[in-house]
């Protein structure tokens, strides 16, 4: 999914993608955007990219290495390496430069950096490194840590996750996120409480 906003991001229509129902129902705004694009499966089916005859693969890694062989019998592939999201620009910038928008990606990234600047002079004086961010859906309540694409935001920002969950995490051996219960709540006080709030639903 990360590859299909990507290239749409850089004005690039692929032929074939997965996860295009998922990526509808996170941002249904796209839907005339991925309107010719083909759903190719997940785990991705080979017979289906065949018949699309693409003349590109790009392969992101470890997710469909098994079907890399195959794929790369169909036409070249570009295989990139994606094991957590803190890597994402990397991701990004190497979806650029395989299909040649390796500009278009740069004035992407440009708008991004706009929108950290708005962020940094909207906090002002009051920025603190005390801050959770946490993610609720269903009953499950989770607050990410350094090392993730909500990570890397704060700190271009200038920003950082509150010392006692960094703590935790690192006494746990835990990079990704926490996962918080109900009577662990105040391991969420800090200065700035960043809520993502994720719904396949209409509720």
């Amino acid at each position: 999914k990360f590859s299909l906003e990507t290239l749409l991001t850089i004005g690039v229509e692929p032929i074939g993608s997965s996860d295009i129902a998922s990526l509808l129902s996170d941002f249904p705004y796209l839907s005339e955007q991925v309107a010719n694009v083909n759903e190719i499966g997940n785990p991705v089916n080979v017979e289906q990219v065949l018949n699309l005859q693409p003349d590109l693969i790009i392969s992101i890694q470890p997710r469909i290495a098994d079907a890399y062989p195959q794929l790369s019998e169909i036409a070249p592939t570009v295989s990139i390496e994606f094991e957590s999201s803190e890597v994402w620009k990397d991701v990004a910038r190497a979806i650029g430069s395989a299909v040649n928008r390796d500009a278009e990606i740069e004035v992407a990234f440009d708008t991004y950096n706009t929108r950290i600047d708005t962020l940094v002079n909207a906090i002002g004086d009051n920025q603190d490194n005390d801050i959770s961010v946490v993610f609720l859906w269903q009953d499950f309540i989770y607050s990410y840590l350094m090392d993730t694409y909500l990570g890397t935001i704060l700190r271009d920002a200038g920003l950082s996750i509150s010392q006692s969950q960094l703590d935790i995490a690192e006494e746990s051996d835990i990079t990704f996120r926490l996962d918080i219960s109900r009577e662990q709540l105040n391991l969420l006080d800090s200065e700035y409480i960043f809520v993502w709030m994720y719904s396949r639903g209409p509720e």
